[in-house]
């Protein structure tokens, strides 16, 4: 039983049943122990950062033993192996594979070039018909066409200023697009008439080009064709004396003529290779230069011995380009 705490006893006082000495040595034994704890954690914590830092270190020494061991593998294999055979054979398998890519757009391109022409002739044909039913005469040659669309300044003639709008020059209304005589425009007045009726795409003159009576301006005074540096005309020409030996002798009365940009003509340079007028021939008429429908020249073109070979194929062992093209009764 404890004693009332005002009673004092000279050795020893109590609390709580238990001697102040009992109490002073069980708080010594508990704060000991704790240190001892701690110290025990302390001297864990400090040798497992040590174990982890030893092994950490020892691991990136090695990794980068191991890295620079693999450079100088790959080193000595590059100065002493370069590549495999295996590697070369994937990379010529690459760039055969690029190369034959690009051939097969490039031939791809050309062939949509070349159907573009019979493409284009089909819609000038179309044109044609279509005025010829609306107005009863030929673009060109209408002889009314200052009635519905104005008058261009000096009609008519070869002095007629180029349009800039509507305005125009009449045709005389024989049937022909005249190219050397007084209605000399004719021929250029053709366009001009279609895109008038809206049945042709652009603006065009209705006039000769600065280079002389002929000259056909490719975008401006006839249209362009869908190959680079080509266009089309249409001329009433005969050559059926064969004087010009260039060409077979025909009376190709109105026609389509379609090359290369002339400085003073009608588009007269070569611009395709023998191979490809014969592709464009074969597609719409018979394949042959010297007759039907469409007609390529006599030299640089075909195998005629002269321009009254008729019969004569194209050249197709030439590879260079020595062909324009005529099409003819195409209305």
């Amino acid at each position: 039983m404890p004693f009332p705490p005002s009673v004092c006893y000279n050795t020893t006082m109590w609390e709580n049943g238990f001697s102040l000495v009992e109490l002073s040595t069980r708080a010594s034994g508990r704060a000991g122990a704790e240190r001892a704890v701690n110290q025990t954690f302390a001297s864990g914590r400090a040798g497992a950062e040590r174990a982890v830092n030893q092994t950490f270190a020892s691991g990136r020494a090695s990794g980068c033993a191991l890295r620079r061991a693999h450079q100088t593998h790959y080193a000595e294999r590059a100065v002493n192996q370069g590549f495999s055979l295996v590697e070369l054979s994937i990379v010529l398998v690459i760039l055969g594979l690029l190369t034959g890519g690009i051939l097969a757009g490039q031939n791809l391109i050309r062939a949509a070039e070349l159907r573009s022409i019979s493409t284009q002739i089909q819609n000038f044909q179309s044109a044609t018909y279509t005025f010829r039913d609306k107005y009863f005469q030929l673009p060109g040659d209408f002889d009314q066409a200052e009635d519905f669309w104005g008058t261009a300044t000096n009609c008519p003639g070869t002095n007629a200023q180029p349009s800039t709008g509507l305005p125009t020059c009449n045709g005389d209304n024989d049937g022909i697009l005249e190219t050397n005589s007084g209605n000399a425009q004719e021929r250029f007045r053709y366009w001009h008439h279609l895109a008038n009726a809206g049945l042709l795409e652009g603006s065009y003159t209705g006039v000769t080009g600065p280079g002389g009576a002929d000259h056909a301006v490719f975008g401006e005074n006839v249209p362009r064709g869908r190959i680079s540096n080509t266009g089309w005309a249409i001329v009433n020409w005969d050559n059926s004396g064969g004087g010009n030996n260039f060409h077979f002798a025909y009376d190709f009365n109105n026609h389509y003529v379609f090359g290369g940009q002339h400085a003073s003509s009608a588009p007269a340079e070569q611009v395709l290779v023998p191979e490809e007028a014969w592709n464009v021939d074969t597609k719409i008429d018979d394949g042959k230069p010297g007759t039907g429908r469409v007609v390529g020249n006599v030299n640089n073109c075909s195998l005629a011995a002269n321009n009254t070979d008729y019969t004569a194929g194209y050249d197709l062992q030439r590879e260079s380009r020595g062909c324009m093209m005529r099409f003819l009764n195409m209305y």
